[in-house]
């Protein structure tokens, strides 16, 4: 048995990695759902600005709470890096979207 195998019980699951990449779920899934009512003709207006700026908030703060929750001691990190890659694409695709909306 090598020491890589080995599970310590110390380790646990961040709560704040948990919360990131949750937030950054809904993130991205409210930014997708905006572009399929905006592509289909729906009249959103002002709504999908508001909750677009929202989404792009949740998505700064995931973020930030995602790199935090890897500085912490004995977790597991893959929940807070996957937390860091889902906010950083919910925030690329938000500047994406209102890049393509300035043209």
């Amino acid at each position: 048995m090598s020491i890589e195998t080995v599970k310590f019980r110390g380790r646990h699951i961040s709560p704040g990695g948990m919360t990131a990449l949750i937030t950054g779920s809904i993130s991205i899934v409210l930014m997708i759902v905006l572009c399929i009512l905006a592509s289909t003709g729906h009249d959103v207006g002002a709504f999908s600005g508001i909750a677009s700026v929202i989404a792009a908030v949740a998505s700064v703060i995931g973020l930030i709470v995602s790199v935090l929750a890897t500085r912490e001691r004995d977790i597991y990190t893959a929940i807070p890096v996957a937390g860091m890659i889902v906010n950083g694409i919910s925030f690329l695709l938000y500047v994406i979207i209102y890049v393509l909306g300035m043209v």
